[in-house]
């Protein structure tokens, strides 16, 4: 099995935890980001593979909550008719 790193961070970019996760084929590991992200809601998750890796600018939970207010508004403007 191949090994990638996960960092878990601070809003000011300090490690507070570093592991590593398994995984079977290159093609599932948006999943593991994207479950790494959901468990560490509140924190920044970065994910490194060989030469590259994968991070966002904004936590789960802030995109959880843009997410809901972009709704929120939609449902808003359905309601208004407009």
């Amino acid at each position: 099995m191949n090994k990638v790193t996960v960092n878990v961070k601070t809003l000011h970019g300090e490690v507070i935890k570093t592991y590593e996760l398994e995984y079977a084929s290159e093609g599932n590991l948006g999943d593991l980001y994207e479950e790494a992200r959901s468990v560490w809601a509140e924190y920044y998750v970065e994910l490194q593979y060989k030469d590259w890796s994968m991070s966002r600018d904004f936590t789960y939970e802030q995109e959880m909550i843009m997410l809901s207010e972009e709704e929120s508004y939609k449902q808003f403007l359905m309601l208004a008719g407009i």
